[in-house]
């Protein structure tokens, strides 16, 4: 129902081709007009007022032209059906065949209706829209939702929608501007431009809802994540430009101390480690920060908005879940590499690019209370043999040093902090050679052991170090329990928060071009 209220000029005139003309200028106004929709005899659309002011719509040429337009108190009902189909879209599809609305066959007596005229050309097929419109202004409007698809079934209520759109025209886009609450709480605020009227689609909009409520959204998070929401807000900035026929986006989405209740059994849920992930993206302060852009064209007629954004944000939890280190090392820095760090062959001593790493990493485990750190050490016979075996020839060098300086009555450093310099190392070189038992050492003809070459010593002294299983392991735990000292010590974090994992001989397993002699990293 409704109450139409017209004042202009009405023109009618019949042509020779048998097409009428008709022209209207003047002003239209609909007062307190209601709707329902036919399925479900629901409330559709209503308003108080909608007038159009200083119109001009011609049908040949077609063309349509207002001043202004004024909508108030408005309201409009959106409904996604039990079989997924959203009431708009099912009126403005085509009306089901004459036999179905009751009417009957075409006969010769009564002929089929001619098939309609095709409809004015619109943009984005290259055509510009003849129509231009003044100012349109929004007030008092509000938006239901309700989605019967999803089980519980959702609603949301956006109130208080208030805006204009400045003058529009096929080479001239308008202005937006547009306000409005979700749930008479949560700002939006829209603004940016617009032209559906020119040759290709124009489109340079900005969006922004800030603190809105997340546990109405649990019929979704139960479908998809198999969780119900017990509070969370969400605060969400979108950038949408679409330009000769492209469309670059962002959505940056700010979600507030997100929290998942009792796991709930969904067919549909994913079977990602769901509460993992949330802990991986959630900072200290209970803040997951995403930017998911978009780009496109709306030529590709399998292009999808929502098909997109869906895409991008599955391949972001599917990558946080099978490579947690590359979300952790976006935020930090490092990436990938964050997963392991390297040691020299043979060696337990921290490297300043060890350090680099591990710090980065320590400031994003800082930020994730949450996570916990498994730290396992590996050792490589191949590549630490010979490194294991020089390290056990300088600690022996070191220790006749430490020897010679207690006879001297002098202070001698602890062996770690001990340092060899060359005129050292060929001094006790020679004192760890003659001191050892080594078979074959070349002797003089009364059995006395004969001075040779440094090189050759050095060379002996190495082959007679044996290096075995348990020395590798003792190598590969000692990596580890650097890793976690440093946490502890200097990275800041609690000891319960790093763990020393068992320790891997070999470099089975490795993917990654890094070096094996390491410790590997992983997040609980």
């Amino acid at each position: 129902g409704g109450a139409l209220d017209v004042k202009g000029r009405l023109l009618y005139e019949a042509t020779r081709d048998g097409t009428p003309r008709v022209r209207y200028a003047g002003n239209v106004i609909v007062n307190n007009f209601g709707s329902l929709d036919r399925p479900g005899a629901q409330e559709l659309v209503r308003w108080k007022t909608l007038a159009v002011t200083g119109a001009d719509v011609d049908s040949a040429p077609f063309k349509f032209a207002a001043n202004a337009v004024t909508l108030d108190r408005f309201y409009a009902r959106l409904i996604l059906s039990a079989d997924a189909k959203l009431n708009v879209l099912t009126l403005l599809s085509t009306r089901p065949d004459a036999e179905a609305e009751g009417a009957q066959p075409a006969t010769a007596a009564q002929p089929a209706a001619a098939p309609p005229s095709a409809p004015p050309a619109v943009a984005g097929e290259g055509h510009e829209i003849p129509a231009s419109l003044g100012r349109i202004q929004l007030t008092n409007g509000e938006v239901h939702f309700s989605d019967f698809f999803v089980k519980p079934n959702y609603s949301a209520h956006l109130t208080q929608v208030n805006g204009t759109l400045s003058s529009l025209q096929p080479r001239r886009s308008g202005t937006v501007q547009v306000t409005a609450r979700v749930e008479g709480a949560a700002p939006v605020d829209i603004r940016g431009t617009v032209n559906p009227f020119a040759k290709q689609l124009q489109l340079d909009l900005t969006g922004k809802a800030t603190g809105v409520d997340l546990p109405p959204l649990t019929p979704y998070s139960v479908k998809y994540a198999g969780y119900g929401i017990q509070k969370g807000k969400l605060t969400m900035e979108v950038h949408y430009k679409v330009d000769d026929r492209k469309l670059t986006a962002s959505n940056k989405l700010v979600l507030d101390q997100l929290t998942f209740g009792e796991r709930v059994e969904s067919p549909t849920a994913t079977k990602l480690p769901v509460l993992f992930l949330v802990s991986l993206l959630k900072d200290r302060n209970g803040m997951i920060n995403l930017d998911l852009p978009i780009t496109g064209t709306l030529d590709d007629p399998q292009f999808s908005i929502w098909r997109v954004v869906v895409q991008i944000i599955v391949n972001l939890l599917t990558k946080a879940a099978t490579a947690p280190f590359a979300i952790l090392g976006a935020i930090a820095g490092g990436g990938e590499q964050l997963a392991y760090i390297e040691f020299e062959p043979g060696m337990a001593a921290l490297t300043p690019a060890s350090e680099t790493k591990l710090q980065a990493l320590s400031k994003a485990l800082t930020d994730r209370p949450a996570l916990h750190l498994d730290a396992a050490g590996r050792a490589v016979a191949d590549v630490d043999g010979e490194g294991l075996r020089r390290a056990a020839l300088e600690r022996a060098l070191k220790i006749e040093k430490q020897k010679a300086l207690a006879k001297a009555g002098e202070s001698a450093p602890p062996l770690d902090e001990m340092t060899l310099d060359k005129a050292d190392y060929a001094k006790y070189l020679k004192v760890v050679y003659r001191a050892t038992d080594l078979p074959d050492k070349p002797r003089n003809f009364i059995g006395m052991q004969k001075d040779i070459p440094a090189e050759e010593m050095e060379k002996r002294l190495l082959a007679g170090f044996r290096v075995d299983e348990n020395a590798l392991r003792e190598l590969a735990n000692r990596r580890a329990q650097a890793v976690k000292e440093w946490f502890t010590t200097k990275g800041g974090l609690p000891d319960d928060r790093v763990f020393v994992a068992a320790p891997k001989l070999g470099a089975e397993g490795l993917k990654d071009q890094g070096a094996p002699t390491r410790v590997d990293f992983a997040i609980k």
